[in-house]
């Protein structure tokens, strides 16, 4: 058999303090609860290359500038948010892939041609395509001892 403590008790006055919810034997706490945002979930959401269902990461963030750091870093608080995060991360390459075939009007028939090359050997969204080294003719250069 349990034991019972009213809420007059000595018991249930040394619980009123340590409570920040009503409970049966103390109906009036004296600790009031307090939202705190931390610590809190943070996820980085993926999606595979070829396409397909979206993947998280996750960490925990102790502190509201980690947070903030981790937000700078394209993470979100909660499942919803890194979603969110990762369209805009794709809807940013889309625009930059948009603005470059724009741009590939105004260059030459070598540039263009490496440009599509360099399309097709990639799956997504390419807003910048790679800078390839130009050979330079002549003696290569010697270094002075």
């Amino acid at each position: 058999m349990g034991i019972v403590h009213t809420s007059d008790s000595a018991h249930a006055r040394e619980l009123a303090k340590w409570e920040s919810h009503p409970t049966p034997q103390c109906p009036n706490p004296l600790r009031p609860y307090v939202y705190s945002p931390v610590p809190a979930m943070c996820y980085y959401a993926e999606r595979p290359v070829g396409g397909g269902q979206i993947s998280f990461k996750s960490e925990i963030a102790h502190t509201e500038d980690e947070i903030a750091n981790m937000r700078s870093r394209g993470w979100g608080v909660g499942q919803l948010e890194a979603i969110q995060e990762l369209e805009s991360r794709e809807r940013g390459l889309a625009v930059a892939a948009a603005e470059r075939h724009h741009a590939e009007r105004r260059m030459s028939e070598r540039a263009r041609a490496e440009a599509e090359e360099y399309d097709a050997s990639v799956i997504e969204h390419v807003g910048e395509i790679p800078e390839t080294p130009v050979r330079r003719r002549g003696r290569p250069k010697t270094s002075p001892e």
